[in-house]
């Protein structure tokens, strides 16, 4: 298994992670029977709360196991080449795919007269999606190797 691809295990792991946190602690905050402007609020905090902290942690975790490799093996984990930035496009082209039709599906859920907390949660659902969907064709494209 290639550096790249374990890092992209533990960045999916910890997405997953903090989408439960956040995910366990809106259900806590919310109920439907908020009015609709403190709804909008509240999963608003939740959205940007969520994408804080996962680039935070992204961004720890690439730090660290950068640092826990070079110790580890001794070697550099070399820069993006051409083959690199093709799969990390084709990986965020997945990303995109999966969250588009996730908003798709929170708009439609509106249409037929759904509350706007299931069509945040749907949107929610669709975010962490999109990140395990990142993660795995990034693994799947560095496994593959072309």
């Amino acid at each position: 298994m290639t550096a790249k691809s374990i890092s992209a295990i533990c960045q999916v792991t910890a997405h997953i992670t903090i989408f439960a946190w956040q995910y366990y602690q809106q259900l806590h905050l919310t109920s439907s029977r908020l009015p609709f402007e403190t709804q909008i609020y509240f999963w608003g905090t939740f959205f940007i709360r969520t994408i804080l902290m996962t680039v935070a942690v992204q961004i720890a975790i690439s730090i660290v196991f950068h640092i826990i490799f070079r110790i580890k093996t001794g070697e550099r984990i070399d820069l993006q080449d051409e083959r690199d930035q093709l799969f990390e496009l084709r990986s965020l082209r997945n990303f995109s795919i999966i969250f588009a039709i996730g908003f798709y599906l929170g708009m439609l859920l509106l249409m037929f007269n759904f509350s706007i907390a299931t069509m945040f949660q749907s949107l929610a659902f669709a975010y962490l999606f999109a990140g395990m969907t990142l993660s795995a064709s990034q693994i799947f494209y560095y496994e593959r190797g072309y």
